[in-house]
Parts: structure tokens; C-alpha cells; sequence
């Protein structure tokens, strides 16, 4: 895809990664109505592809404009007809993946915002929903308004074709689902007027008359609706409370009403409003940094809600609400009945979902099963991280060599034969794996490569990711069918990060989620899924193992089994050591090399944990004249404070053991280098009581107390 999205770029065209689902930029993308993209910003994008991509339409590109015909297409056929053939031919067409069409060109002159051009009545509406007081039909998918003409007949509008002009976009090809039949998108015609006037000319011709004394039937006309926990919260909520535990701070409120809101991390100026708009709040964001808002955008106070404590997931908010007491039934007298002679008791409202349960003693006791007895678990997540060096895919390769024929594992505990499947966004099959499993007596029969997800019925091809649980669990059962079942004994991801799509692998609750599916089919199948994970910068420095495994420990909260290997390149031993294992009580560790292309173990069961590896390192490091940049010293500094505030103590006192200088001299940083990092990182600095120790802290926490002196006047 991002092949793709420069040969856009190259032809003039402002291409942005977007999300298919919502058919919306993934980012932030009012900037980019006014100029292109970089290729840097291209190859940062697109380097861990989202699922589809977009094209904004305007000046931006050229002065770019489609034809969108919807609703299937229905009226594409119709149109073409009344088109010139010289011209027709000429023009790029795209299938779109809900089966309509886009006639995609260039204009010699500036064109338009979008524009509707054909429409018609529909009066075949099928079963309706009410929502927000209004009643609505399904029609394609789409959830549209129903209307009452004036025959009292039910009706809805149904849009057929619209233009995509100034400041708009539309997804295109390669997105699944999407496909140019003619021409390319790289090389679009550019219509004189009278071209482009022949088109919409044509589609207007297809409009049809809507009664223009239809209306909306309101909320009375139906029935009452019950008031949202969302609608609810927006009239009884005040949000201060809500933007300050998330970091956020008031600064004033102007003579307007509007009130002033600085975002995190930041310290200076002013990043969005808030203001009290007809009983209710209004949250609006001008800032181009303030995750996960949206530059020059206005939220709710149950949107604000939504974004900062659930990610935008607007349904998990109304359920968490809902739990909370908010949202409520209609009134009885708003039912327009009188319910004076019936029985008083409520009515419980009908189940239609249940949590399912079972008592513990139902449960038959098993004990916990093993791929490797003490190192990889069946049925649960286990992790393996190292640095790129420390030959992390030479042992799941002998992995795979060793499931792949039965053999024992290298401390003599058995191993049952069977079939393993390799995910790998890295390394090639051909000249990478394949060499490395027989090199070291595998079976290749038995190790499986899968590589992409063809949709049949769009007839596309997509990338795998995490939570395609069920074109795994069809690639399991057609190998399976071949063997027996519980024939594939390992899953690997190399690396894990790199199949996780487009969820944020540092929120704990999405990396959970992600893998739920997947760890249900592993524990019911007997599995053992293992991912592999590049720790963060400087891990070998500072903060524990656990939390140095790929950046987030997100993934070693989901994990059951975590293994760290560090490579000690002057002897060329690689040392795999356990930094999770909550499910058993030892896991011994691994020395082995690699020597020409085969693992040779050299020590097993060796009884330290990677924690204490650390330890050693860092007391080692900590005897040599290590020099650390600023970036290093910046990074433990905000490790270090992570948690709250801490005293700073004395730059030249080696009794302050738990302070920041105490830490800072045993790791070897220097204090000028300390007081520049405090510098950059904007550290705050307060003085508890008239002769206390001086206080730092992040930016987002307490700034209470006196100001901090210079720093030449810092131990005055």
C-alpha cells in the first residue's frame, strides 16, 4: 500500500491512510485540504499499513472531482448511456467495495464542494428502527430518515449520485473492496467545462421529484423513546472534573463565557475552549496535538467522555454509563394511556441477552500442559523479545525443526511431533526459514507459511492481522483434516507487533481484546502461541524486563510466559531468561549460540531470571565512564518520575540514595546533563515548606509551591 500511496503522491494526488469501516482519514486531515503530504509522511504512515487509503478531492489534487453513484450502482448504467463514447472512455472508473461506481477526472478550473445530483423516492421500507425520537428504514445498509408525503404514504430519499469536490475525499484502490476497471488513477483525464457539464447534466437528468410536503413524523406520532444514557450525561454532566483527571488545565474564562483548557504536556497557551451552549456543554479542540481529539473540532460532554476514558468506542460508553444510573424509561403519562386500573408493579424489562455461568465444583480439575515443560505454555500467549543480534528467529526455527520431528528438547524432556505455522512480516520463506528449519534437522512438510487473506467474494486480497480469528481457525481445520486434530502444536508472529492492525498496542484494554479471540482458539485447541518483540531504546539501562518488551507492557500483561535473550557479542552466547512466568514457579533459563546456521545449547536450567541479568549489567556498566546524550538522560529522567513527584536531593551527596541526583550518580549520569534534561522535558520544580527539599514532577502533575530558583542558585 504505501507503494501505492507514492505513485499518488508522484502524480499530484493527496493520499492519506484512512479507515474502511467509517470511510474517514486516520488522522487528522483539514491540513492536508490545503497542501500534500511528504514522502516521509507517506513512509511513517503507511510503514505499518492501515487498511485502506483515501484521496482528497479539490485543489489540493489538482483539482480533482468524482461522480459517486450509491445505492449499488443502480443508476450508473443509465447515465453511461446518455454519455458520448469518446468521452466515457476517457474517464477513470472505480467499483466500489458497496457495489456503486466512481467516475474519478480532473477539471481545467476550480470546482465545487460536493453535490447532490440525483435522488428518487422509496416507499418499499421493510421493518423500521426509531432512534432520537425519528423513525428510520435500512436500505443497502444505510440508515435513512422515513418522511410522510401527503397522502400520508411513508417514505424515504435515496441518494443516487453526488459529486466529491473541494474539500472532500473518497477511498480508492488498493482499499479492499476497491477497484479501477478503467484507466488509472495516475493519470487522469482533465475536462474542459463543457465535458464536465455534460456529465452532471446527465446525472441531474436522472433526479426524481420528492413530494415537497413530506415531513418527518416527530417522536409523538410513534412512540417514547427511552432518553440515552449519552443524552443524559450531556445534560447533567460537567465536565471540569473529567479533563483535569486527564491531565488537562484551566487557565481563565474570557468575558465571552468561553473557558481556556491547556492540553497535556504542555505549558504554555491555549489548546481548546469550553463553553455552556443551551444547558449544555460544548469541548471544542484547536490544537494540533491534543490525542485523541481532532484539530478545530467541537465534542459533547458524553463525546469528551467517550474519547478520553473509552477510546472513542461510543458503545462500550453507553454501557459503562448505563451501569452508572444514567439514561431512563418514559414517564407512564407520556404513553398517552391510562394505566390507572392495572397493576402497578414495573414491568421487568425483557432479557435478551445473559451472562452465562457455572459453579466451580462443575469444573474437572486439569493440570497445566506444556510445548516445552517450565519455558512455553500450551493454550496461552508466551512471549520471546530481544534485541535484533540475539538470534530470536534462529530459535523458533529450531522450535519448529524440533516439533516438526518429534524429537526432545535439548534437556531431555519429550517433545510430541506435529505441524507449527510461521507468521512473519520480516523474513522471507525462501532464503530465510526454509534454510534455517532444515539446516537444523526439520521437517519443512510440517511448518506452514501462510501469507495474505483473500476475500472471494470481493475478489481482493488483504493483510492478515490478530483478530482474523476465523480464517485461521479454516486454515487449522484444512491442515488438521490432513493429520488429526490437535496436529498444530505452535503459532508464531514474528514480530507480534507486526500483526496487530491498527489498534494502540499501549492501551492495555485493545491489546487484551486483540488477543482474546485467538487465546480462546489456543486454550481449546491446545496451542501454544508465542510472539516475538523488539525491546524498547536503552532497556538494557534502566526500568525492569518486563517493562522493556517491545515498548508496551500491554503485550506482558496479556502473556502467561515472557522470555527476554541478550547477546553478549564478544563470546557470541545468547542468554534466554524469564521476566513473567505467574503460572509456575520456575523457569529455568537458556545459554546457546549460533554457529554455522545451528543452535547450540551450551548451559540449561540455569537458575536466574532476566531481572537479575540486569541487575549485573547495570553494576558492571556502573563501574566504567559510560557518557549518556540527552536523549538517554531524558528518558530515565521520565522513567524515574514516572509515578509522581521526587525529591531532587543534593547534586553532590551520596547519601541521598532515593533521590534523584542519588539514582542519577550510581547510573553514571552527569548533573549538567540531569539539569538539561530537566530543562527540555520542562520539569516542574517546588519547595515543600520554607526550608524543604526541593520537589520535581512532569509537566501533567501538581504545581503547587514556590517556584524553582535558576540553577546556579539551585544548593544556595
Amino acid at each position: 500500500m504505501l507503494e501505492k500511496a507514492l505513485e499518488y503522491l508522484q502524480a499530484g494526488l493527496c493520499v492519506l491512510p484512512a479507515r474502511r469501516d467509517l470511510k474517514i482519514p486516520i488522522l487528522s486531515w483539514k491540513p492536508y485540504q490545503e497542501r500534500l503530504p511528504t514522502e516521509q509522511e507517506l513512509i511513517q504512515w503507511f510503514t505499518k499499513p492501515p487498511d485502506s487509503l483515501c484521496l482528497i478531492t479539490g485543489k489540493v489534487s489538482g483539482n480533482l472531482e468524482i461522480i459517486d453513484f450509491d445505492n449499488c450502482g443502480e443508476s450508473f448504467e443509465p447515465w453511461a448511456e446518455k454519455i458520448d463514447q469518446s468521452l466515457l472512455d476517457r474517464l477513470v472508473i472505480e467499483r466500489s467495495q458497496s457495489g456503486g461506481w466512481h467516475v474519478i477526472y480532473r477539471h481545467e478550473s476550480a470546482v465545487s464542494g460536493s453535490v447532490k445530483l440525483a435522488q428518487r423516492p422509496e416507499y418499499e421500507l421493510g421493518e423500521l428502527i426509531i432512534e432520537k425520537g425519528h423513525e428510520y428504514a435500512v436500505i443497502n445498509g444505510k440508515k435513512l430518515i422515513v418522511r410522510i408525503d401527503s397522502e400520508g404514504r411513508k417514505f424515504v430519499v435515496i441518494l443516487l449520485i453526488e459529486t466529491r469536490g473541494e474539500a472532500g475525499l473518497f477511498l480508492c484502490d488498493p482499499s479492499p473492496g476497491y477497484e479501477v476497471v478503467q484507466g488509472s488513477l495516475t493519470d487522469l483525464p482533465v475536462l474542459s467545462t463543457g465535458e464536465r457539464d455534460a456529465l452532471l447534466t446527465a446525472a441531474w437528468s436522472l433526479n426524481q421529484p420528492v413530494d415537497e410536503t413530506s415531513h418527518r413524523p416527530s417522536v409523538a406520532t410513534i412512540r417514547p423513546i427511552v432518553e440515552r444514557p449519552g443524552d443524559e450525561f450531556n445534560d447533567t454532566a460537567d465536565i471540569r472534573t473529567l479533563l483535569k483527571s486527564h491531565g488537562w488545565t484551566y487557565i481563565e474564562t474570557k468575558g465571552d463565557g468561553n473557558e481556556c483548557w491547556r492540553r497535556p504536556g504542555k505549558t504554555s497557551g491555549i489548546s481548546a475552549t469550553l463553553r455552556h451552549v443551551d444547558g449544555h456543554w460544548q469541548f471544542y479542540v484547536f490544537s494540533s496535538n491534543a490525542w485523541p481529539f481532532d484539530q478545530n473540532q467541537s465534542y459533547s460532554a458524553f463525546a469528551t467522555y467517550t474519547m478520553l476514558e473509552h477510546n472513542g468506542d461510543f458503545e462500550s460508553a453507553t454501557r459503562t454509563l448505563g451501569s452508572h444510573g444514567y439514561g431512563k424509561p418514559p414517564a407512564p403519562e407520556s404513553l398517552g394511556v391510562d394505566l390507572s386500573n392495572f397493576n402497578k408493579t414495573a414491568k421487568k424489562r425483557a432479557i435478551i441477552r445473559e451472562l452465562d455461568f457455572a459453579r466451580l465444583s462443575s469444573f474437572t480439575r486439569t493440570e497445566l500442559q506444556f510445548l516445552w515443560r517450565n519455558r512455553f505454555i500450551k493454550g496461552k500467549l508466551n512471549l520471546l523479545g530481544g534485541d535484533g543480534s540475539t538470534g530470536k528467529t534462529w530459535f523458533v526455527c529450531y522450535m519448529c525443526a524440533t516439533i516438526s520431528t518429534g524429537r526432545d528438547w535439548p534437556d531431555g524432556t519429550p517433545c510430541d511431533q506435529g505441524g507449527c505455522i510461521y507468521f512473519t512480516s520480516e523474513d522471507s520463506a525462501a532464503d530465510t526459514i526454509l534454510p534455517r528449519v532444515e539446516d537444523q534437522g526439520g521437517d519443512p512438510d510440517h511448518v506452514y507459511m501462510p501469507s495474505v487473506v483473500k476475500n472471494k467474494l470481493r475478489g481482493t486480497q488483504e493483510e492478515f492481522v490478530i483478530l482474523d480469528t476465523d480464517v485461521l481457525e479454516q486454515m487449522i481445520d484444512k491442515i488438521e483434516a490432513e493429520y488429526y486434530p490437535g496436529y498444530i502444536k505452535l503459532i508464531i508472529f514474528d514480530p507480534v507487533t507486526a500483526f496487530m492492525g491498527l489498534i494502540d498496542e499501549f492501551k492495555n484494554n485493545q491489546v487484551r481484546a486483540a488477543f482474546r479471540p485467538i487465546m480462546r482458539l489456543a486454550e481449546e485447541r491446545g496451542m501454544t502461541l508465542l510472539g516475538l518483540g523488539h525491546p524498547k531504546k536503552n532497556a538494557l539501562l534502566f526500568g525492569t524486563a518486563a517493562e522493556a518488551w517491545s515498548g508496551s507492557v500491554a503485550y506482558v500483561n496479556a502473556a502467561r510466559m515472557v522470555w527476554n535473550v541478550y547477546h553478549d557479542k564478544k563470546s557470541g552466547v545468547r542468554t534466554m531468561l524469564a521476566s513473567k512466568f505467574n503460572l509456575i514457579e520456575e523457569a529455568p533459563g537458556i545459554e546457546y549460540t549460533v554457529r554455522n546456521g545451528v543452535v547450540h545449547f551450551m548451559r540449561i536450567g540455569i537458575d536466574m531470571l532476566a531481572d537479575d541479568f540486569l541487575e549485573e549489567y547495570r553494576a558492571k556498566t556502573r563501574k566504567g565512564k559510560r557518557k549518556f546524550d540527552n536523549s538517554e538522560t531524558e528518558e530515565w529522567l521520565c522513567h524515574f518520575l514516572k509515578d509522581g513527584a521526587k525529591p531532587c536531593g543534593h547534586r553532590d551527596d551520596p547519601a541521598s540514595a532515593d533521590t534523584i541526583f542519588g539514582h542519577a550518580r550510581r547510573l553514571k549520569f552527569g548533573v549538567n546533563g540531569i539539569y538539561e534534561a530537566a530543562k527540555s522535558l520542562h520539569i516542574l520544580k517546588r519547595k515543600i515548606g520554607f526550608a524543604g527539599q526541593w520537589i520535581w514532577e512532569l509537566p501533567s502533575g501538581d504545581t503547587t509551591g514556590e517556584p524553582a530558583p535558576d540553577c546556579e542558585e539551585w544548593n544556595a
